[in-house]
């Protein structure tokens, strides 16, 4: 994949290169992610619903036998 190689050539850039574009996008569109709902809710006001969607995939991967 051209983009990955392109992430790795950046030291830690799995996590540096996504947060400088949020920030980007952020800074020049802050309407962009105020679409309402569990979208706002999720990106922009509070972390309890990312820590929701968050849990409940970790609490998906269990097998339970």
């Amino acid at each position: 994949m051209p983009i990955l190689k392109t992430v790795r050539r950046v030291p830690g850039g799995l996590m540096i290169v996504p947060l400088l574009l949020g920030a980007l996008v952020n800074t020049l569109f802050p309407q962009a992610i105020q679409i309402g709902g569990f979208t706002e809710a999720m990106f922009k006001t509070g972390s309890s619903a990312i820590l929701g969607v968050f849990l409940f995939c970790n609490g998906s991967q269990i097998n339970v036998k």
